[in-house]
This record gives C-alpha cells, structure tokens and sequence, in this order.
C-alpha cells in the first residue's frame, strides 16, 4: 500500500469509528495535504488507470457504455492535470 493510500484509510477508519458504521466508497486523496512523494505515486495510479482505460474504450461511440467510459476518461484527465500543477506549486 502507498504512502497517500495509507494516509487516506487511515481518515477513512477514524471516521468509521466516529460514526460507528463501515463506509464503503471509492474516494481520491485530497492533493493540497499530500507531499511532494505521495504526489508521484499517485500521477503514476492516475496514468496507469488512463492506460488501462485506454485499452478498455468501448467500439460504440453512441452506447450509454461509452459515455460512461468517456466520463471516467475524463474525470482521470483532470485529476492528472490538478495533481500536476499541485506538484508544480510544491516544486
């Protein structure tokens, strides 16, 4: 487990415990508390799960299956963007 994976189950688990309930979601890591080092990791998650959504685009451009790919496509994309002018700031 990376660094800013470990930082975010922790918050993850204290608030289970504050609210007495198991939270079952998919969250990102808030990038302005994350160091220079867990940024990297997480520019390289990012663009592996690009490239691994790169590999999955849907033949279709007119499903409700490719919408959906597209909208998770572009979600990552602005995550890298944000994540790399986080680290431009700290740099």
């Amino acid at each position: 487990m990376k660094e800013y994976e470990k930082a975010m189950f922790e918050k993850l688990k204290a608030l289970e415990e504050m609210l007495g309930a198991k939270i079952d979601v998919e969250v990102e890591p808030d990038i302005d508390e994350m160091p220079l080092e867990q940024l990297e990791e997480y520019l390289e998650d990012l663009e592996e799960r690009l490239s691994d959504l790169e590999d999955s685009e849907p033949d279709d451009e007119d499903s409700d299956e490719y919408e959906e790919w597209e909208d998770k496509y572009g979600h990552i994309e602005e995550l890298i963007e944000e994540v790399q002018e986080r680290m431009d700031e700290l740099q």
